[in-house]
């Protein structure tokens, strides 16, 4: 059975995403490109254009971001004076090497830089402990918003179909952390309530199906 494979990047331009796929293929990571999610989530998908997406195991997350700031590192240049990383104080600059799912390598490596030439260097083992932190705070439930009941709600009576992928999608839909651990994305009281809007989506479906095509004696 082949490795699960998870997102490790997305990108709105296939381009993109094969340049990065192959910069890690000759690392030796084995990452391949795929178009959309692999997980349809109506609640967290925005819209419906077309997005391509960087697939690794899941082992591979940190190996790839480490050949990532390698490259950074190797092909890094002299920061320019009206560089926006020149306006974030330190504590910033230590949120950018800390968060890895919200800057680039180059903007960690670049942060890295600007600390050390600041005099506040960083130590890696702290770094590492705080990027862990990071990770279990991501790795938290999510509340769904108010607006995806409201919508569940308008869809059920509208045919069902609609309440039942977004009531599927409130009970299995799940979010990759920057380690490669997959977890799911809501919170157990709206799984739950995920759960009831599909039963009710079923329940409507079905009893329309049955009103549509039964014959009258």
């Amino acid at each position: 059975m082949p490795a699960t494979r998870r997102s490790f990047r997305r990108y709105t331009e296939r381009a993109d995403a094969e340049h990065l796929a192959e910069r890690l293929n000759e690392a030796g990571l084995e990452a391949t490109v795929a178009e959309n999610s692999a997980v349809f989530d109506v609640t967290f998908t925005a819209g419906a254009e077309r997005d391509y997406h960087v697939m690794l195991s899941p082992g591979m997350f940190l190996k790839a971001e480490a050949v990532l700031e390698a490259e950074a590192r190797d092909n890094s240049e002299e920061l320019p004076p009206d560089h926006y990383l020149r306006t974030f104080d330190n504590e910033e600059l230590r949120n950018v090497l800390i968060e890895t799912d919200a800057w680039s390598a180059e903007d960690r490596i670049l942060a890295e830089r600007l600390l050390h030439d600041r005099g506040a260097p960083i130590v890696h083992v702290e770094l590492e402990r705080a990027r862990q932190r990071r990770a279990m705070e991501l790795a938290q439930p999510e509340r769904a918003r108010w607006t995806w009941y409201a919508a569940a709600i308008f869809t059920i009576w509208a045919g069902g179909i609609g309440g039942m992928v977004i009531g599927w999608s409130l009970m299995n839909a799940r979010k990759t952390l920057p380690n490669g651990a997959s977890v799911l994305r809501y919170a157990q009281a709206d799984r739950m309530k995920g759960q009831a809007i599909f039963a009710m989506g079923s329940v409507v479906l079905v009893g329309m199906f049955y009103f549509m095509f039964s014959k009258p004696r």
